[in-house]
């Protein structure tokens, strides 16, 4: 058959990856300068900024707040037997409050619906993560420390980002016409 299709550059696979994510481990730094990591509901704006509305009641929330330095990893859902496998990528720098409100609380209520019923509480504040620093992990052997300059450059790929919904629907209601067409395209008799 023909070549493979070009890969994406790690910078285009670390933007994909976290426009993709709903969860993230959030790592801060507690009162003690001691690591602290919470799971937490994550959106990215257009430009690949990390968006997370954040709790004062959480010791993350209060963490941020004390000290802004961060790291947020985000991982591919199980696209992998192996655990570690699938795709991953770390980004770290400082958080901040939105210069554009409006299009953080936008963007973190398309990734996580159900904040609605909270992200406006007194409590609760939007918050992102001037990236400055990204480390991409692709799975197994495929790895790159990828320059800010790049990442802030590449765009999530748009078929990544809606293949999983298409994946899932074509398997549960089309597995008869997926083996016809992987018999066909592989030469295998039917």
């Amino acid at each position: 058959m023909g070549s493979p299709p070009p890969r994406l550059s790690a910078a285009e696979e670390a933007r994909t990856l976290l426009a993709a994510a709903s969860t993230g481990s959030l790592a801060t730094l507690d009162a003690t300068a001691g690591p602290w990591v919470s799971l937490v509901a994550v959106a990215s704006l257009d430009d690949g900024t990390p968006v997370l509305c954040l709790s004062r009641l959480a010791e993350h929330g209060r963490n941020i707040e004390r000290d802004p330095r961060a790291s947020l990893l985000v991982a591919a859902d199980g696209v992998s037997e192996e655990p570690l496998g699938s795709g991953r990528v770390t980004v770290s720098g400082r958080a901040q409050r939105p210069g554009d409100r409006e299009a953080a609380r936008s963007a973190y209520l398309t990734a996580a619906p159900s904040a609605e019923a909270y992200i406006d509480f007194g409590d609760f504040s939007l918050w992102t993560l001037h990236v400055e620093r990204v480390r991409w992990v692709g799975g197994l052997g495929r790895m790159a420390t990828v320059p800010v300059a790049d990442y802030a450059a590449a765009r999530a790929d748009p078929v990544s980002l809606g293949a999983a919904p298409a994946i899932r629907h074509l398997n549960a209601d089309h597995a008869d016409a997926l083996l016809t067409i992987a018999q066909a395209l592989g030469g295998e008799p039917s």
